[in-house]
């Protein structure tokens, strides 16, 4: 009999190291089939990432392609103005002279109360004169000062401009990488 208990305990162990084994193998299997659900998982949240980063890049090339239309537009907008303040400095000046030719001819005169009027009427035009110059200059200079800030607005959206195309052309190149391998992983 002893035989036989052997045999018995021997087709327990049996039965059960053939157990542990199937649970073992099954568990196993559950194990790698976790892995790739996790592996697929973390593929696609990279292919999510990579399309964010291209998204971000693709918002800093439209804002430095925004900032450079903006210099563009500034640009434009000033020379028109400085072209405007030169017809208008161009109609002063023409005013300044006509103004005067009528007090030049008073200038001449001899009688002594013409002459005083002429003063005074001289000393009016010029004092108008001076302060039309003086306007048509302000208004140049801020036009100038307009065309300025939009040569540098046009300068720093190049710069930006560059950089956001070598940021792009990363997250392009990372996006499609991400998709490679996350297509690579669907297949297995």
């Amino acid at each position: 009999m002893e035989t036989t208990s052997t045999l018995l305990r021997n087709g327990r162990l049996f039965g059960k190291v053939a157990f542990a084994v199937l649970v073992m193998a099954t568990v196993g299997y559950q194990n790698v089939s976790a892995q790739a659900d996790t592996k697929t998982q973390k593929l696609e949240a990279k292919v999510d990432a990579t399309k964010l980063k291209l998204g971000i890049a693709e918002a800093k090339v439209f804002t430095a392609d925004s900032l450079i239309k903006a210099g563009e537009d500034m640009i434009a907008e000033g020379n028109e103005e400085i072209k405007t303040i030169e017809r208008d400095g161009k109609e002063i000046d023409k005013t300044y002279g006509n103004d005067l030719k009528p007090i030049d001819k008073a200038m001449r005169s001899k009688d002594k109360e013409e002459l005083t009027q002429a003063k005074a009427d001289l000393k009016e035009v010029n004092t108008k004169y001076k302060a039309d110059v003086k306007a048509i200059d302000k208004r140049y200079k801020d036009a100038q000062k307009k065309v300025d800030n939009g040569k540098k607005m046009v300068e720093k959206g190049k710069e930006k401009m560059k950089a956001a195309k070598v940021a792009k052309k990363a997250a392009e190149t990372a996006n499609k990488e991400a998709e490679k391998a996350l297509e690579k992983s669907m297949k297995k």
